[in-house]
């Protein structure tokens, strides 16, 4: 996204660069992994992503616990809900419960389609709610959708106002 040059006598787009989006991907399915990092580099979308596989190394990794005690803070997290461990509804509620944690967004990516668990999400603060397509085209525009409107269309909290 970028803003015309401003008094210059022909507008140019000025293209603006977006930061490197840290992505925290809780899953279970390895493919559902695999296929994601595939689509974000596929996307051109300037990320890291870092992947764990169960709800209590999920927790663990947001609280630089053993085995992560370098772990990033990230700007979006990818929950899929039928975690082994910790459940990610379990998981949701420590980050939207937790004060230094509630700010991340993140984004409810599963194959349950339940209205229930659709409300349940939102009732605990999901900034989002997505069903995973089963066709890989479909997997892959979503994923690319969902980096770019977190990476280039909405405003993040500034990493210097955030809380370490």
């Amino acid at each position: 996204m970028g803003w015309p040059r401003l008094g210059a006598r022909n507008a140019q787009y000025v293209p603006m660069l977006p930061h490197l989006l840290t992505i925290l991907q809780v899953e279970d399915t390895r493919s559902d992994a695999v296929l994601t990092a595939a689509a974000l580099t596929a996307g051109e979308i300037p990320h890291v992503i870092h992947v764990v596989n169960d709800g209590k190394k999920a927790v663990a990794f947001l609280q630089h616990g053993a085995g992560y005690a370098d772990s990033p803070r990230p700007d979006l997290i990818l929950l899929d809900l039928g975690l082994p461990g910790l459940s990610g509804q379990e998981v949701l509620r420590f980050i939207k419960g937790d004060a230094i944690l509630q700010t991340i967004p993140v984004v409810v990516f599963t194959t349950v389609d339940t209205d229930v668990s659709q409300q349940m999400a939102y009732k605990l603060h999901a900034n989002s709610y997505v069903v995973k397509p089963m066709d890989l085209p479909a997997f892959t525009h979503i994923i690319q959708s969902i980096a770019a409107y977190w990476s280039e269309i909405s405003s993040m909290m500034p990493r210097r106002l955030q809380p370490v």
